[in-house]
This record gives structure tokens, sequence and C-alpha cells, in this order.
């Protein structure tokens, strides 16, 4: 692989991650997957370039990471109201039901 392609995979890499486009980074670390074993690591250029996108695959688990975990808390937020609700709405059949004495 030439320096120009992974110049411009790490280019690719860099929008994803300012744009926090999950999807474009789960697809670009598909591809560094596939083409990683083909890299020369002799090549100082190319070690280099694959540095920099290391640093910025570590930037992009962490959002990914940060990510999860806001989705992780928003459902517990809203399983908690869900389940607040469903009280709330059972203690106002149960004042209903109830016959003034």
């Amino acid at each position: 692989m030439d320096n120009k392609k992974l110049l411009a995979l790490k280019s690719l890499y860099a929008s994803a991650e300012s744009a926090e486009n999950i999807k474009d980074i789960e697809k670009i670390s598909l591809i560094l997957e596939k083409l990683l074993p083909k890299i020369d690591k002799t090549n100082i250029d190319q070690m280099a370039i694959i540095a920099d996108i290391k640093s910025i695959h570590l930037r992009c688990m962490l959002l990914v990471d940060n990510k999860l975990n806001e989705s992780k808390r928003q459902l517990m937020a809203y399983s908690k109201h869900k389940n607040r609700d469903k009280a709330y709405v059972k203690t106002q059949m149960i004042g209903q039901n109830e016959t003034p004495a």
C-alpha cells in the first residue's frame, strides 16, 4: 500500500472522529483491520502514518465508549421513568377504585 492511500485513510478517519460519525469510524476500523497486516513494517514513512492512525484510533475508541455509556445512561433513565410512570398509574387506579365512605 502506498503512502497516499494511507494518508487518505488517515484523513477520513480524522474526519469521522471530528464529526463523531460512529458508522464511518466502524467502516474505517474494518478497512484498517484488513490493511494493517499488508503494511510494510520496514517503511519508516508508512510506520509514521500508522502511528498517527493509531492515535486517532485510540481517540475513536474513547469516543465510541463514551457514546455507548451515554446511550446506556439514557436507557436506564428511560427505564426508571417508565417504572415510575407505571407506579403512578397504578396508584391512580387504586385511588379511583376506592369508594368514599
